[in-house]
């Protein structure tokens, strides 16, 4: 008997390995190790993609796969119960910007050029 994985759609494998190779992108920028490197979530509530802790301080990142992404609840409710200063939002649209005060939109494409030392954003 032979057995198939079920996949809803190729959509559902291109943004996994998409949203890891943001996620390394990420930890390759941060300079941090496997032992800094958290998800958190709350059971039916916010999730963060990554958490990073850099010393004292906590790095939080949310991975949308949309060219224009907007701050939700689930990412307030996340700064507000981490009490995190900012939350940067990677999208895989070409501009990087402020959704507000807290939340910081970036482009996958300047988070690569930044990576790779083409460019500063």
């Amino acid at each position: 008997m032979t057995t198939t994985k079920h996949r809803c759609c190729d959509c559902c494998d291109s943004f996994l390995w998409w949203a890891c190779l943001v996620l390394e992108l990420v930890i390759r920028k941060l300079k941090a190790n496997a032992n800094q490197c958290f998800f958190w979530g709350v059971h039916a509530g916010p999730e963060l993609d990554l958490l990073v802790k850099i010393g004292a301080q906590y790095h939080a990142f949310k991975i949308k796969h949309t060219d224009s992404p907007v701050p939700t609840r689930s990412m307030h409710t996340a700064i507000e119960t981490l009490k995190l200063d900012s939350l940067t939002v990677v999208h895989a649209g070409v501009d990087s910007y402020d959704l507000t005060s807290s939340i910081r939109a970036i482009s996958a494409f300047d988070l690569f050029r930044e990576v790779s030392g083409k460019a500063k954003v």
